[in-house]
């Protein structure tokens, strides 16, 4: 089974709020998270796709790779399997450290992947004072692009590898709307991430037709759980029903206003 390692955190409450923001939550249902995501290993990601990606960009046997933000661990799980290299996933939710470690003993790559429980920039801190460097280094769909790439860019190795899942806006839809401002459009993404003379090798960004099927597949799991959720506790009903009001609300945006894209940069 993978190794679980809690490491001291921030105040419980900061990061409480912190773990819930993360997919549009609040925080009083954290306690049940294990169950309202039930039966969702990838939480949305691509795990294939990003493997692809990596493997283009020469991610073999001899990489170790940190996948930031690791949620249940499919994705790591996969890189050490099809590569056979040596995976750390790291996050900050108890239920889905527990189920990534217990997933990777299923799969047989125990002995190639390590979970640690950590509030991730406490960990990010650390990693960058002992200067310890990575083949690559992953976040999928957490900070925002310039943040995550801060946290990124200092933990791989000269011509090493970041790769980043997050939303760029679409111009043409967001040109007069000024909720969308802090968020950088395509070409603008493309401009920060290749700063200091790194280079953007690969993008996916995801048809809107077939967005549209995974976050209807990802919905009807979620509705499904929640329903189970509010009948078990009935006091949670308020925060569930805020809960699917904001999936609704981010679907509506996904693949119109904001369009998701995974960017594969090599470092200077």
């Amino acid at each position: 089974m993978g190794g679980t390692h809690r490491k001291p955190q921030r105040p419980a409450a900061a990061l409480c709020r912190e773990v819930a923001r993360s997919v549009d939550a609040p925080p009083s249902l954290l306690p049940v998270f294990g169950e309202l995501f039930r039966g969702m290993p990838n939480l949305g990601s691509q795990p294939r796709r990003v493997a692809s990606m990596l493997e283009r960009a020469g991610i073999g046997p001899r990489s170790r790779v940190l996948d930031l933000a690791c949620g249940k661990g499919t994705l790591a799980i996969t890189l050490a399997r099809r590569f056979g290299c040596r995976v750390t996933g790291v996050d900050a939710c108890t239920p889905f450290i527990d189920e990534a470690s217990r997933a990777a003993g299923r799969a047989g790559v125990a002995g190639h992947v390590t979970f640690i429980e950590s509030d991730l920039r406490v960990f990010v801190s650390r990693l960058k004072r002992r200067r310890d460097r990575f083949d690559a280094a992953l976040m999928m769909g957490l900070w925002p692009l310039p943040v995550a790439r801060r946290a990124l860019r200092p933990l791989v190795k000269p011509r090493g590898l970041y790769v980043i899942d997050d939303v760029f806006r679409d111009e043409r839809l967001t040109t007069q709307q000024p909720e969308f401002a802090d968020i950088p459009a395509r070409a603008e993404s493309l401009s920060i991430l290749e700063q200091d003379g790194d280079r953007v090798i690969d993008v996916d960004v995801l048809a809107p037709a077939r967005l549209r099927a995974l976050n209807k597949s990802l919905y009807r799991s979620l509705a499904a759980n929640a329903r189970l959720l509010r009948l078990k506790h009935p006091h949670l009903a308020p925060a569930l029903l805020q809960f699917m009001g904001n999936q609704r609300f981010a679907n509506r945006l996904l693949g119109r206003e904001l369009r998701p894209a995974v960017w594969v940069v090599r470092r200077a």
